[in-house]
């Protein structure tokens, strides 16, 4: 564990009780602000749009044109956001241009959450290139798509007690059930959560905070076969991944399982959060260290926060 000033340490257990009695309100958390980048038809951006708002988890859900012959957005675009979500059933303008793109918009701080088919076609245009290789794909680029099995969905929770997966009791597929044919991740990669039959579901990055893959077809039945069952739960599985690579709701805060193993204020917790404050978040741990959500990271405040929580008491 790396060492943290005394001082901050004593200036956060100095407040813990008091804070907690008071019942202080949480600073500075405001609801993300995404976008979704579907290459494919209107009625189906218009779904997922539609499933995301519903969350009641987004301040807005803004649908942004990239199908042909739209360009790919500038960066100045998708710095608008707080991250979004991309998947393509019909032919970007340029896979480059939006690997491209995305790659800098990562690089700036914002979140990417990339689905099928974007993840597993083949089809030159359907997937990421340019500088979007490996550094931060997930899932490789240009494995396929398997389809078949009606009614298979969510299998091995691999990290169950994962943000991505928080509240997602049930997932099934469309008639169709479009998943990556490939079960292998690139080096930085993270496997959170499977199909029944074992293609990868969620997958993460233990390098890129703002990284997360989804390895199905975001809009959901009958608006299209290849999606989804409305019926279970593959709009909360969309939004929390938004709001995990979002930095306003990142991490989440109030909660004392930093680590996001399902026990709640150990000193593993301790532990991970003095290691993320440091600069080494594991892959399970929320983004970054900033846990009382104020945009400011690893600050006296963000411990004196976490101290509070520990303790019972709010943020």
């Amino acid at each position: 564990m790396k060492s943290v000033k005394t001082s901050a340490i004593m200036s956060a257990m100095s407040v813990v009780f008091v804070s907690a009695l008071a019942g202080e309100a949480c600073l500075g958390q405001t609801l993300p602000n995404v976008a979704i980048l579907g290459a494919t038809t209107a009625a189906d951006q218009a779904d997922v749009q539609s499933k995301l708002i519903g969350t009641g988890r987004f301040s807005n859900v803004t649908i942004v044109p990239v199908v042909t012959p739209n360009p790919a957005p500038t960066l100045a675009t998708l710095q608008q956001y707080d991250a979004v979500l991309l998947w393509t059933n019909q032919s970007l303008v340029s896979g480059e241009a939006m690997g491209n793109v995305l790659a800098d918009y990562v690089d700036a701080g914002g979140g990417v959450v990339n689905c099928m088919f974007s993840v597993g076609t083949t089809t030159n245009n359907r997937y990421l290139t340019g500088r979007w290789d490996s550094t931060y794909q997930i899932i490789p680029q240009n494995g396929g798509a398997t389809t078949g099995a009606a009614g298979v969905g969510i299998g091995n929770r691999v990290i169950p007690g994962h943000p991505v997966l928080a509240n997602v009791n049930t997932f099934l597929g469309g008639t169709s059930n479009t998943r990556p044919t490939s079960t292998l991740l690139t080096p930085h990669g993270v496997l959170v959560a499977q199909w029944v039959d074992g293609k990868t579901l969620v997958a993460v990055s233990n390098t890129r905070p703002g990284r997360v893959d989804l390895g199905f077809y975001p809009p959901s039945m009958p608006t299209n076969s290849t999606g989804w069952n409305p019926a279970t739960d593959g709009a909360t599985l969309m939004a929390n991944a938004l709001v995990f690579v979002s930095s306003p709701a990142a991490p989440p805060c109030g909660s004392a399982d930093f680590n996001a193993d399902g026990d709640t204020g150990t000193d593993a917790d301790i532990e991970a959060f003095f290691a993320c404050l440091g600069g080494n978040c594991c892959a399970t741990c929320p983004t970054n260290a900033d846990f009382n959500g104020d945009g400011d990271v690893g600050t006296d405040a963000d411990i004196e926060a976490f101290f509070r929580v520990l303790a019972g008491g709010n943020c």
